[in-house]
């Protein structure tokens, strides 16, 4: 157990006994809370109080292992997220659509050729190093996304590219969502909506 909460009441009950009692006390509630050991005391008193203690710590413990087991099936439930995020999210093999299709650059393989008239988010998705893990987040993202016109998402994919290429610039990426609403590429260009 990494932590003890007792009450006042029970502090003010440490308080009240004598100090060689208030240590052998103190010492066995450490013991209980690390190990489960039971005193072995003959005094009848001191285990009546003791049982109060325990009580309070057996409720803690059980409290801190369901709260260790929601931790635990929340972060796997997080990572299937991730990974079926991850899935649904790489690049597709796109085709020119017509000959007026524009290209937009993405660490891995070849530039692919996307529809001049719209820029997908998915595109910005597979390029961009750090995704935010929350759904909620992820369709504020989408949304600042499409709230931006053609050019200014090129030139967003575009800096996101410039700023990979480069170790130090690389730092200067966030979050997806927040980077869409700080519109760094706008400073670096000079171009403000």
């Amino acid at each position: 157990m990494k932590r003890l909460i007792f009450s006042e009441d029970i502090f003010h009950t440490l308080a009240q006994m004598e100090d060689k009692e208030a240590g052998q006390m103190a010492k066995a509630i450490a013991c209980y809370a690390h190990d489960g050991t039971l005193p072995k005391w003959s005094n009848s008193i001191l285990m009546a109080l003791f049982s109060l203690f325990r009580k309070q710590i057996d409720m803690q413990t059980d409290s801190e292992e369901k709260r260790r087991i929601v931790n635990k099936e929340n972060a796997k439930g997080r990572n299937r997220q991730k990974q079926k995020a991850a899935k649904t999210m790489q690049p597709t093999d796109q085709v020119p659509m017509e000959s007026d299709s524009a290209t937009i650059p993405y660490e891995g393989s070849e530039p692919q050729p996307v529809a001049a008239e719209s820029t997908p988010f998915e595109r910005m998705t597979s390029i961009y190093p750090k995704l935010d893990s929350l759904d909620s987040c992820l369709r504020e993202s989408q949304v600042l996304w499409e709230s931006l016109d053609e050019r200014a998402r090129k030139e967003a994919i575009g800096y996101v590219c410039k700023l990979r290429n480069n170790p130090d610039g690389a730092e200067e990426l966030g979050y997806l969502r927040q980077y869409l609403t700080a519109r760094p590429w706008e400073k670096q260009s000079g171009t403000h909506d």
